[in-house]
């Protein structure tokens, strides 16, 4: 592992597992207040390692990459006071990030995510943004962009088996959370796009490493192993924004988004299926 900084600028990390279809440069400002940790799983040293704070090439999985990571070097990590487990790919700007750290810290969360924009993916209902929330309390937040504390992350980390690569950590890291009322949320303020599969040519990264129907079977062997029960998605209670003039136009132009970006989208799908 490569380490580029002699001690953290900030108590807050941003850890990546990088490919070819990594947006990481739009993250990174002069003045950005976090450091980054770059896992490179391609066989060629990544394009953008220049930014990274603290880089290594390995092959595998965002989790099971970053639990290396941690097993290799836990006091590293324990620096920090929060990780923000991202997807290479996801659109997420400078100032959003910084802000989703923000929102930890005053409202005192264990784990939190960003709202997802409906000009990209959207899979659970709860995590896409809507209008005139600052935060909704919640019991899931997904494994695309997970910014977890560090002490809750080092305890899952006691229990979690890497061979689970994506599907279900998530909700095993609920699970283990005990389903908090007030201390897991979906920040609407704070949104980032996950990119559709089609501009990163139609399939998804992780196919290459596991298929979807593999990933499942090992999450069915994980609930049994640690007696893990499905429990519904579920919403626990709002924090509202001001009514100013700002907010509400801000819900305007999300609704429209909703409203028409979704419906392209789909319909967008369905013509190169050719069902359209």
């Amino acid at each position: 592992m490569e380490i580029n900084i002699s001690s953290p600028r900030s108590p807050y990390l941003v850890f990546t597992s990088a490919g070819r279809w990594a947006n990481i440069e739009q993250w990174i400002t002069k003045d950005r207040q976090w450091d980054l940790f770059l896992c490179n799983y391609g066989k060629q040293r990544h394009p953008q390692a220049a930014h990274a704070d603290y880089y290594c090439d390995r092959q595998g999985g965002k989790f099971p990459n970053l639990y290396h990571a941690w097993q290799e070097n836990p006091e590293l990590f324990r620096q920090y006071d929060a990780v923000l487990v991202l997807d290479d790919d996801v659109m997420f700007p400078d100032r959003n990030i910084h802000t989703l750290f923000n929102y930890l810290k005053k409202y005192q969360l264990w784990c939190l995510q960003p709202a997802f924009s409906p000009a990209g993916k959207i899979s659970h209902r709860l995590t896409g943004v809507r209008s005139l929330r600052k935060l909704t309390y919640t019991n899931f937040v997904e494994v695309c962009a997970p910014l977890i504390r560090t002490d809750k992350l080092d305890a899952f980390f006691q229990v979690y088996d890497p061979k689970l690569v994506g599907w279900g950590v998530d909700l095993w890291l609920m699970h283990f959370l005990q389903y908090p009322k007030n201390k897991v949320a979906v920040i609407h303020d704070v949104v980032c796009i996950n990119p559709e599969d089609e501009i990163k040519g139609g399939s998804r990264e992780i196919e290459r490493l596991q298929c979807q129907q593999k990933r499942i079977e090992c999450w069915n062997t994980i609930k049994r192993e640690h007696n893990i029960p499905d429990q519904p998605l579920m919403e626990y209670g709002t924090v509202w924004q001001l009514p100013t003039p700002m907010n509400i136009w801000r819900a305007l132009v999300i609704f429209f988004e909703r409203k028409y970006l979704r419906h392209w989208g789909k319909n967008s799908r369905r013509a190169r299926a050719g069902l359209a």
